[in-house]
């Protein structure tokens, strides 16, 4: 069995600490156990991350599911980016590294 797993950061940029935790699970999760798809929070980072996580077979998407202020324009504009993440799903495991360098 393959598990579908879904990891959740705040950017994919280089020099921050969850870039080297995504990185790394990328690398060393087995592809014939785990299918594994990292969500960024913010753009920060894609582009060049993008292309690397994709050689490694991780697909890789950006899409800010958390409302960022008040109001329901901000909620809806949340369940669009959700609806995305559910076109790569369902998945069997999410886990979020938030804000934090310990995943």
């Amino acid at each position: 069995m393959i598990y579908k797993v879904l990891l959740t950061v705040p950017d994919l940029d280089s020099t921050a600490s969850p870039w080297r935790e995504a990185m790394g699970l990328a690398r060393y999760l087995k592809p014939d156990r785990f299918q594994l798809t990292v969500c960024s929070l913010r753009p920060d980072g894609a582009a060049e991350s993008s292309p690397l996580l994709e050689a490694m077979g991780v697909k890789c998407l950006v899409a800010p599911f958390r409302p960022r202020g008040r109001g329901l324009r901000r909620w809806l504009e949340s369940l669009k980016f959700t609806r995305r993440i559910k076109e790569h799903g369902p998945f069997d495991l999410q886990h979020s590294m938030d804000f934090t360098p310990s995943p």
